[in-house]
């Protein structure tokens, strides 16, 4: 009896994924590659503590949560479902770093949300487009933070190192730069700058 090689597919898929890890991987600013490092180091941490016993899918949760992620049931169950159409043979620490990106992009698109509305309207004040396109000025931002805030830091520095070297700032690291900012409460600022 001729035994049967697994379908190519399901090895494509995961090559595929690992290509994407790397392409997204090089375009992360240093603060992201450091809590990236962070999630690898808490992980791996939590499998030495299984002494070579792989990890199961129901651990996941408390690795997030290990990671500072406490994630409602609902959140979590869509965060499987998603992590399935990945076709990941094991609980890795590729899966972990999946399911955060995952979560981080659902909270980035969900406009419903109000920390989103709030990003989202301090970024059009500042001179961004209503549908999150667009820039706004690193000088401006500069300005703002320093005269409405009175901070002393070295903005241009800090924006170097969210990934804002160039004179304009897309929404993203707009969202990246509140989210240091204000440790995810974004009303602190946003009210300041609306």
């Amino acid at each position: 009896m001729a035994t049967r090689k697994a379908p190519a597919r399901g090895r494509k898929q995961v090559a595929d994924d690992d290509s994407d890890m790397q392409e997204e991987e090089n375009l992360m600013t240093d603060q992201q590659k450091e809590e990236e490092a962070m999630f690898k180091y808490t992980f791996n941490s939590f499998a030495n503590g299984k002494m070579g016993v792989p990890l199961e899918r129901y651990e996941l949760p408390m690795i997030l949560d290990a990671c500072g992620y406490r994630l409602p049931d609902e959140v979590l169950v869509k965060m499987m479902e998603y992590l399935d159409t990945k076709n990941l043979p094991k609980v890795d620490v590729n899966m972990l770093l999946m399911g955060i990106r995952w979560y981080k992009d659902q909270q980035l698109t969900n406009d419903n949300e109000g920390d989103v509305d709030e990003y989202l309207d301090a970024f059009v004040a500042l001179g961004g487009e209503p549908d999150k396109e667009g820039f706004i000025s690193k000088d401006v931002l500069v300005e703002i933070i320093k005269t409405e805030f009175e901070l002393t830091i070295d903005m241009v520095e800090y924006l170097k190192g969210i990934g804002g070297d160039t004179d304009e700032i897309n929404y993203y690291q707009f969202c990246v730069l509140l989210d240091a900012g204000t440790g995810g409460n974004p009303s602190r600022v946003s009210s300041y700058l609306s």
